[in-house]
């Protein structure tokens, strides 16, 4: 029975592979391999025997055997070049070299038993964020996440693939999505050169969180928060954790290769000669009186790219501290990078918490020990990866971007759960029916409340009251709205003057000064001077039988002499 499964580290510097014994209990370490790229990568690297057969034959519709059968009488004969060049096309163009390292782990019989491959996306090209949501079933969530994450994304939704975990949040928020999302034709691309030479991973996880579960059997993780750092050759990766809480998952683009290129460049040396220059002497924090002249000039270098990375740490810290008042406790280092001399202590005083490497308490077997025991800082990130598979009863499934039209159809997998569900359907069909009723319901119901809440954020920042009557709305709308002021006044500015100047059209002698329209307080004052008070009391009399002016209340009524009174009278309106 297969019972090997497979993580996958796609790295810039080497791809590196972790085999695991599932059915060993505990979990036992039985493989590690890495294949250094750089080989690979440059031009006219040497080709295998079988890889130049393939791309020889490339397009060739005859049998294998044929090749063999004619290898003697391979040239072609006179006359038939032309013919031979339109049948046979022209050699494709090597693989990517993770590709090529990955195929040579197959040949050397690495993947033979194996149950399940796992891998993470390379390069950064994963990402992550996270969103207050309103429940905790990961189904209700399902129902809405699409729409808190419009507008949240860096391009279209239909163009990403993501998947998420529901974490309890803090202070007000009382839900988080945990998302992880990749550009769809990103993965694509990963899947395709990978299933090109027969692999099909059923995970495809993120790197940031497959730290997390190498740090979940770290030895001595007592630390409630704490951080993983990933020093790898192109890109760090840093993870803030706070008990069962991921507060920070994301990926910097600088590594170990800015400190070859900073000693390149500082001592005019070949890029392969500054990649010896930093394995053998590079370290932090060399004593500026040290005797060693060169010593300290690489150590100056050293803390030229350190100093950066630092910072840029320094700030997602103090980041996590401010939005989520996580104080990181310990931090735990691994990646090849890891390895540069004096980089702990530095660590420690540049953020004064405890600095360790992160080795995992993991069994290892007898024949895995030497290999993955002396690479364990650069195997980290590929045991993650494999321990997305190793799941303990009641764990919940991890960030998986395998979903949608990239849905792991893998035969190990969904062969059984095929045969499992024919298995159980007569039994259960009536639950399951009434399971997706209930499914229904339930997202019907949590989209129907999305919706509300919408609508009512709508109507606050429109109205200044959130209302979610479709009725209540319509009478603000159209200004029908009872004793509350319509968003539509009933009236314009030019009707209501008109209506003012009716109401006033019976009066005798009458000159108005000023007509001020106060549209927050529904009230209109009107100042002016008429020839008698008996005038005044007319008019008001007349402008409260005028449509939707009411309660003319007389402020000032002054006689100034024979036919001369001047008059302010206040009309409360609800024209407006």
């Amino acid at each position: 029975m297969a019972n090997r499964i497979v993580g996958l580290d796609i790295g810039a510097w080497s791809l590196k592979a972790v085999a695991l014994d599932v059915l060993q209990r505990p979990v036992e370490v039985v493989g590690f391999a890495e294949v250094a790229l750089a080989a690979l990568a440059e031009e006219g690297a040497p080709v295998s025997e079988v890889e130049q057969a393939e791309l020889e034959g490339a397009g060739s519709e005859a049998p294998e055997d044929a090749e063999a059968a004619g290898a003697e009488d391979a040239s072609p004969k006179e006359g038939e070049e032309e013919e031979l060049e339109a049948v046979v096309p022209q050699a494709q163009p090597l693989q990517a070299p993770w590709v090529r390292a990955l195929k040579g782990l197959i040949d050397q019989g690495f993947f033979e038993g194996v149950s399940r491959v796992v891998a993470t996306m390379p390069n950064g090209d994963a990402l992550t964020l996270r969103l207050e949501v309103p429940f905790e079933g990961k189904a209700q969530v399902s129902s809405v996440l699409p729409h808190l994450l419009m507008g949240s994304l860096p391009m279209p939704l239909q163009r990403v693939t993501y998947d998420f975990e529901v974490m309890a949040g803090k202070g007000d928020e009382e839900w988080e999505a945990l998302v992880a999302f990749v550009e769809s034709e990103r993965l694509g691309a990963l899947l395709s050169q990978m299933q090109s030479v027969g692999v099909d991973p059923a995970m495809i996880g993120i790197p940031e969180l497959a730290l997390r579960l190498a740090a979940e059997r770290a030895m001595m993780l007592d630390a409630s928060a704490y951080a993983v750092i990933d020093f790898g050759h192109a890109h760090t990766r840093l993870l803030i954790q706070d008990g069962e809480r991921t507060v920070v998952a994301r990926t910097i683009k600088q590594g170990g290769e800015h400190l070859s290129q900073g000693l390149s460049e500082a001592f005019n040396l070949s890029l392969s000669e500054a990649e010896r220059l930093k394995h053998q002497r590079a370290m932090l924090d060399v004593d500026a009186t040290e005797a060693d002249e060169a010593l300290v000039r690489i150590s100056q270098v050293c803390g030229d790219v350190v100093g950066p990375l630092v910072r840029d740490l320094r700030r997602t810290f103090q980041s996590a501290y401010a939005r989520d008042r996580v104080q990181v406790e310990a931090i735990f280092m691994c990646g090849g990078a890891s390895r540069l001399k004096g980089l702990k202590p530095h660590l420690e005083r540049e953020f004064g918490v405890a600095v360790s490497p992160l080795s995992v308490e993991l069994a290892v077997a007898e024949e895995a020990a030497v290999a993955f025991g002396g690479r364990q800082p650069e195997a980290a990130l590929a045991l993650g990866a494999a321990l997305m598979s190793v799941r303990e009863k009641g764990q919940p499934e991890p960030i998986n971007l395998r979903q949608g039209a990239f849905e792991f159809r893998g035969k190990s997998s969904y062969v059984r759960a095929q045969f499992t569900r024919l298995g159980i359907a007569a039994a259960v069909l009536v639950v399951l029916g009434l399971g997706v009723l209930l499914m229904q319901r339930l997202d019907q119901r949590a989209q129907l409340d999305a919706m509300k809440d919408a609508v009512a954020e709508q109507t606050q920042a429109l109205f200044g009251e959130r209302l979610t009557s479709p009725a209540a709305i319509r009478a603000r709308l159209g200004g029908a709205a009872g004793p509350e002021r319509g968003f539509v006044p009933l009236m314009s500015a030019y009707e209501l003057l008109h209506l003012i100047t009716r109401g006033t059209a019976s009066a005798g002698e009458l000159q108005l000064d000023r007509i001020d329209i106060d549209t927050d307080r529904q009230l209109i004052q009107m100042v002016g001077v008429t020839d008698s008070p008996q005038s005044v009391d007319q008019i008001a009399a007349q402008l409260e039988q005028e449509e939707c002016l009411r309660d003319a209340r007389k402020e000032k009524v002054t006689v100034q002499g024979d036919n001369r009174v001047q008059f302010e009278i206040h009309v409360t309106s609800d024209c407006s």
